[in-house]
């Protein structure tokens, strides 16, 4: 019976020590897995002394992370007060007191200086047990140095959208979902919690560039490549001018595509276009009165020069010829002749002479204004092979005598082009006041030309060059079926 009963404790033993394997394995996978993780990893139990107070942990596991974190140094059986003292200095003892005496979790993020960098770690406290303890340590310094960085660039983007006035935002087409940065609500004057929407250009643009807001939010809508639009926005009591710029970034696999753009308030850059514009204008004008002045200065001169000198030695010289008008004369049929021809010479030279200066010097236009100038023009001008018309429409608004003289020499230009040039039979001369401009019209049913083939003029040049220089534009239409018109508008302005 003793023989037979003595196998019992071995069969007794087995379910032991296949709790004990078991137990092992386990171990064996615990260890596994914590080599596995980047962040530390230690077990404790808690030492206490003689009246049961917390006075140190003992290491009882440490994974390979942890003891690469310790130096390299063996930790398990070892005290953690005497390998990191710092641990009451950093709060960290206190932690792990509570947490085995409450078995709350804690967690701290600590920063180690070391030497000129910080080191800045996440730790995990939990309890094992009644009297065990599992840390968990990850170094996240990269990660917080990121996070300075990305707080560091916020900060200065915010400070270059205030200096700006500019605003950024980030679209998801697919979602629709869009994020303003805090210079957008400084921009359109909008409390934190407006709604932000790719409509919002819609909510705000005037009347006039309504076009150009819906072509933005369709572009937005589908995700177009690049978008570039300026739009003039309504945002409280006042019109803002907004550029608007975006493009679009593919996503990561399995993210969506985003556009990220910006609004950028130009407002003050137009301002100070429109006025350095007006600035270039008003001294273009004061030029080109300038040049108006000393031309007709000289005109002047010359008529006066024509008037008083050479008409004066033509008539004088004219005078003289009559004195030889004598019976003797007569009984020289030759010489007779010759006299009465240069009597007839000097005529028609005292004539040119005082139509030359009456174009030089225009008594007419100083003395009863455009209309009636420009119909005399027409008049002297007409002939037996081509009739001239005049029609003047110059309204209630008087016109500046500059302004008057520089359409007048036009058109004289235009008016002398057609009698020496067009070999036309009807010609017309039209002078119109419209809306901020005048306008200028001449045509003929003469031969014409082809202006893409035909080299300008020197007339025409001239033509082209003043308009230019008055800030006005030419339009000319000639055919050798349907002779020549040419229209010129010049701002009423001058």
């Amino acid at each position: 019976m003793e023989q037979l009963a003595e196998p019992r404790p071995a069969a007794a033993d087995a379910p032991a020590t296949e709790r004990t394997e078991a137990l092992r394995q386990n171990r064996d996978l615990l260890r596994a897995i914590a080599e596995t993780q980047t962040a530390s990893l230690s077990a404790f139990k808690a030492l206490r002394d003689a009246h049961g107070r917390l006075v140190d942990l003992e290491f009882l596991f440490a994974n390979s992370v942890a003891i690469a974190l310790a130096g390299g140094r063996p930790l398990v059986g070892q005290r953690y007060l005497s390998l990191f003292p710092e641990a009451v200095d950093l709060g960290l003892w206190d932690d792990f007191c509570r947490v085995i005496e409450t078995g709350e979790l804690a967690e701290r993020e600590l920063i180690y200086p070391e030497d000129t960098e910080k080191a800045c770690f996440s730790v995990t406290v939990i309890r094992l047990g009644t009297d065990g303890l599992l840390v968990r340590s990850e170094d996240i310094t990269n990660r917080k140095l990121a996070e300075q960085e990305h707080t560091k660039a916020l900060r200065l983007l915010a400070q270059s959208e205030a200096v700006a006035n500019m605003g950024s935002w980030d679209y998801e087409p697919t979602s629709g979902r869009v994020t303003w940065s805090a210079g957008m609500y400084r921009l359109y004057e909008q409390p934190p919690d407006y709604p932000t929407t790719p409509p919002h250009y819609l909510h705000f643009v005037v009347a006039e560039d309504r076009p150009l807001a819906e072509r933005l939010v369709s572009g937005l809508r589908a995700g177009a490549q690049a978008l570039d639009e300026t739009l003039r926005l309504q945002v409280g009591s006042v019109v803002k001018t907004v550029r608007v710029k975006a493009v679009l970034l593919p996503g990561a696999p399995g993210q969506p595509e985003r556009m990220l753009g910006v609004d950028l308030d130009i407002s003050d850059v137009h301002r100070l276009e429109a006025e350095n514009q007006a600035l270039r204008l008003d001294q273009q004008q004061g030029l080109l009165l300038a040049i108006l002045q000393a031309q007709e200065a000289e005109r002047n001169r010359l008529a006066e020069s024509l008037h008083n000198g050479l008409g004066q030695l033509l008539y004088a010289i004219k005078l003289q010829v009559g004195q030889l008008d004598v019976p003797a004369l007569h009984a020289l049929p030759a010489l007779h002749g010759v006299r009465a021809h240069v009597d007839r010479l000097l005529t028609e030279a005292i004539k040119q002479t005082r139509t030359l200066s009456h174009e030089l010097m225009p008594t007419l236009l100083t003395e009863q204004g455009l209309g009636p100038a420009l119909r005399d023009l027409c008049r002297n001008l007409t002939t037996p092979q081509c009739h001239f018309t005049c029609q003047v429409w110059l309204g209630e608004q008087p016109l500046s005598q500059p302004l008057q003289i520089a359409v007048y020499r036009l058109a004289q230009e235009l008016t002398h082009n057609i009698a020496k040039h067009a070999q036309a039979s009807q010609a017309g001369l039209e002078c119109e006041v419209l809306p901020g401009w005048l306008s200028l019209r001449a045509e003929d049913n003469g031969r014409g030309f082809d202006p893409a083939t035909t080299p300008k003029g020197l007339g025409l040049r001239l033509l082209y060059d003043a308009v230019s220089l008055l800030n006005g534009s030419l339009l000319l239409d000639s055919s050798p079926e349907h002779g020549t018109h040419i229209r010129l508008r010049i701002p009423l302005t001058l």
